[in-house]
């Protein structure tokens, strides 16, 4: 599966999406990130993620809308709902990790306005099989 980098040193592999499979609901991948990766830090506005640690251990800070914060270790076999309406940050803890992303609901525009890179969504679009329905 390509890629889409979400910070130098973390990118995820999405193998369920609204480009590539017709997903209405969610989108699915694994995020690798490295032991050195950047901080990957986003607003969560309109779609909770899931995320289980499947390999090492990431941090995950979660900010309200009045700048308070709480840490969270992930180890592998644990799992953490980020739903919509706080601002994440998965920070590296030092070790590799493999960490299992859902999303949901997905966006009609699936990748495009994420924030992210928006030639991911249009490589996800050119994968889908022939005579398959968007």
């Amino acid at each position: 599966m390509p890629r889409i980098a979400f910070s130098d040193g973390a990118e995820a592999a999405t193998f369920i999406s609204r480009e590539r499979d017709g997903s209405r609901y969610f989108s699915q991948g694994v995020t690798n990130v490295r032991s050195d990766a950047q901080d990957i830090i986003w607003q969560a506005t309109s779609w909770d993620e899931a995320f289980y640690c499947l390999e090492g251990a990431v941090q995950v800070v979660v900010t309200d809308a009045n700048n308070e914060e709480m840490e969270f270790t992930l180890d592998a076999g644990e799992f953490f709902w980020a739903p919509a309406g706080y601002r994440y940050a998965v920070k590296s803890t030092g070790v590799e990790a493999k960490v299992l992303l859902t999303i949901g609901p997905q966006m009609r525009s699936g990748w495009r306005y994420t924030g992210d890179d928006e030639s991911y969504s249009d490589t996800l679009i050119s994968m889908r099989p022939t005579g398959a329905r968007p």
